[in-house]
Parts: structure tokens; sequence; C-alpha cells
């Protein structure tokens, strides 16, 4: 009877303990999801622009082969406005989105991959004064490496750039010239309007 009465008691105390770390585990997952909010919209966006990014490449590609040059910029102001009414249409779809399956999606990883205490030095690292300001300048480092990049690389990319925009407009049938040339049969054609 004695042995019983321990294991029970064990049992009990191995149940207690088991469901405190649960919960534990549960609550730092929660506040993990939480401190990743801001990630997850930046995320979002991302997705919004990668979505356009192929359509962008198409438009400019039309604009300096095939609009003159004196009604490009018109031109581009109007494509820019349409690229801005597809962003604010598009956004908070995707925005809402990522923000309902985000947490389906990421707990059961966490849950898995990660201990309790793992998942407090995490949420000492997220909550802590360095990482925030680490958060807020990395894009500042990003652009500003990106920047720098692009700078020093310029009188070497932009001939490649041009001779890849002949040789692509060439493959494709399409004019080289600026846009003076008219279209040929079977030639680029434009982006579809919406």
């Amino acid at each position: 009877m004695k042995q019983l009465k321990r294991i029970l008691l064990a049992t009990a105390l191995a149940s207690a303990a088991t469901a405190g770390w649960a919960q534990d585990k549960a609550t730092l997952v929660k506040q993990f999801l939480d401190v990743q909010k801001p990630a997850v919209e930046l995320m979002a966006r991302g997705i919004v622009q990668s979505t356009s990014d192929p359509v962008a490449a198409a438009a400019s590609e039309y604009l300096n082969t095939r609009v003159a040059a004196d009604k490009r910029d018109a031109a581009a102001k109007a494509a820019d406005e349409e690229f801005r009414k597809y962003y604010d249409a598009t956004f908070p779809i995707v925005r809402d989105k990522a923000a309902q399956v985000f947490p389906g999606v990421v707990t059961p990883i966490l849950e898995q991959d990660f201990t309790e205490d793992e998942l407090k030095t995490l949420m000492a690292w997220l909550n802590s004064p360095v990482s925030r300001k680490f958060a807020e300048t990395s894009g500042k480092m990003q652009q500003a490496l990106g920047q720098k990049i692009v700078g020093d690389l310029r009188s070497t990319l932009e001939p490649k750039v041009e001779k890849l925009n002949v040789d692509v407009a060439k493959a494709i049938g399409a004019p080289t010239d600026g846009g003076q040339a008219a279209p040929r049969s079977g030639g680029a054609k434009a982006p579809a309007k919406k």
C-alpha cells in the first residue's frame, strides 16, 4: 500500500511539474509571438513587394524600350500610381493572413525545437534594449550597405545591364533602339492593363 501511495504521489508530482512546464513554455511561446508581430508585418510587406517585382521589371523594360523618351516620365508616374493602388489594396490582405496563420505555424516549431530554458534565453534577448536597438538599426544598415554597393559598382553594372537589356530585346525580337522602332510581329508587348 505504501508503494502504491509513493507511485501515485510521484505520478501526481510529475504531472504537476509537466503541467507547470507546459504552461511556462506556452507563456514563453505566446510572448515570442507577441514580440514578433512587427517582423510578421515586415514579412507581409516583402511578400507584396515581391509579387509586384516581375510586373515592375516588365513595365520598366517596356518604358525603356517602347515609350518615347519625352513620354516616359508621365507613363512612369501613371505606373507608380497603379503600383501604389495595388500595394494599398493587397498589403492589408497579406498582413491579415500572415497574422492569422503565424501562431499556428510557428508555435509547434517552437514547442518542438526549443526547451523552456532556450525560450527564456531567446525572450531575454528579444526583450533586451540591445536587441530592440539592433532591430531598429538593421534596416538602416541594410539600406546603407545596399546604397554603398550599388554606388561603388554603378559604373561597372550599368553597361552590363544595358548590354543585357539589348541582348534580351534581341532575343525576344524587341527593338534595341530605346523603343523608337516600330514593333515587329511577335515582338515584345506592353504589360496587360488591369
